[in-house]
């Protein structure tokens, strides 16, 4: 038998050592809701219970320093990438490249310098006769319990049974779920009776950052809950569609965000949309978060932040990216979401295959 000489030539300077480690995975929290509880959720929220419902308390800052106010300049950590959305009901939904070696396109009025408090911003009412059209469909309320109280957040739906809200619509941000967690898809109230065109979907499952669910970590504000088939056996998805994701984006970009506001001078009644430009960068929370300006209030919580909206039953665009989760108390009128990177992304494919 022949053994073979392997000779290692060693060039002049090299180290030989371990090959550099991979980045370590975030904590991730996994909970399932008890088969029983998840059973009866549906049944607890009557009518009469979601017109009662309180919205949730959006995390309010203290004064923010001016110490963390920055540019929209940046260095993207990952590889830009945009899943796309869908139709109700469909399988194949348009593909897009991730666009890893273009640059980035800032839209005309985005600007990386942002701008002054109180950002420009358009709030308005969603018509009423868009509630039965994609993406607007795919959006709607959250109702849960929390110490005994009824409450209410935003939310839509991301894939699958998935839907994408902030940690705190599903977690207290101290190691305590929420209960009774049901998410209603384009929900409106007419009269005195709430209409559930697409009816009540119970949670099954929460994902979330652990940094959050136990720290309450504001810059992982970010959350997905996994919801049941309906009776006739479809997923969420098949009945609302679903939205796109866009991570590891460029901060400087400009959104249509929505939301069931419900404090003054709103009454949660009803879906609103914001449009608006980026504005800020808040660097004192990691990975720092994005601002916009908006005039929307609690309640509006969890709702999404979209780039490309392109409405009227179109899949080409509807890409979230960004989810309402605070402010800070000298400024309510700038509202900040998560940044979306690899992590989210992580969260996001894990809720959508279950």
């Amino acid at each position: 038998m022949k053994i073979g000489l392997v000779f290692l030539l060693l060039i002049p300077g090299m180290v030989l050592g371990p090959a550099a480690a991979a980045p370590a995975e975030e904590s991730v929290t996994v909970y399932s809701v008890p088969q029983s509880e998840s059973a009866k959720a549906a049944e607890y929220w009557t009518p009469e219970r979601m017109r009662r419902a309180k919205p949730r308390k959006m995390p309010v800052r203290p004064e923010k320093p001016a110490s963390t106010q920055a540019s929209g300049e940046e260095e993207i950590r990952g590889e830009p990438g945009m899943d796309p959305g869908g139709m109700p009901g469909e399988k194949s939904p348009k593909r897009r490249s991730k666009p890893a070696m273009e640059p980035e396109v800032q839209k005309a009025d985005a600007t990386a310098e942002g701008y002054k408090y109180p950002p420009p911003q358009n709030t308005f009412a969603v018509p009423k006769e868009y509630y039965k059209t994609y993406p607007y469909m795919a959006v709607g309320k959250v109702f849960f319990v929390e110490d005994g109280e009824d409450n209410v957040c935003s939310a839509s739906s991301i894939g699958g049974n998935a839907v994408i809200t902030a940690g705190h619509c599903v977690s207290d941000g101290k190691g305590h779920f929420l209960e009774k967690w049901v998410f209603v898809p384009a929900y409106i109230k007419e009269g005195k009776t709430p209409v559930k065109p697409y009816g009540t979907w119970p949670a099954t499952d929460f994902i979330l950052f652990g940094s959050y669910h136990k720290g309450g970590d504001i810059g992982r504000d970010v959350a997905f809950a996994v919801t049941k088939n309906n009776d006739q056996g479809e997923k969420l998805s098949d009945v609302v569609g679903y939205l796109g994701f866009a991570y590891n984006k460029s901060r400087v970009q400009h959104w249509n965000m929505f939301g069931y506001p419900a404090v003054e001078p709103f009454n949660g009644r009803i879906l609103y949309q914001s449009q608006a430009s980026y504005a800020d960068k808040d660097g004192s929370v990691e990975p720092p978060t994005m601002g916009m300006g908006t005039t929307q209030t609690g309640g509006c919580s969890g709702g999404p932040w979209i780039l490309e909206f392109t409405p009227l039953n179109d899949t080409d665009g509807n890409f979230v990216f960004g989810v309402n989760s605070y402010v800070y108390g000298n400024q309510p009128k700038l509202m900040y979401a998560p940044y979306f990177d690899d992590e989210v992304k992580r969260l996001k494919d894990r809720a959508v295959a279950k």
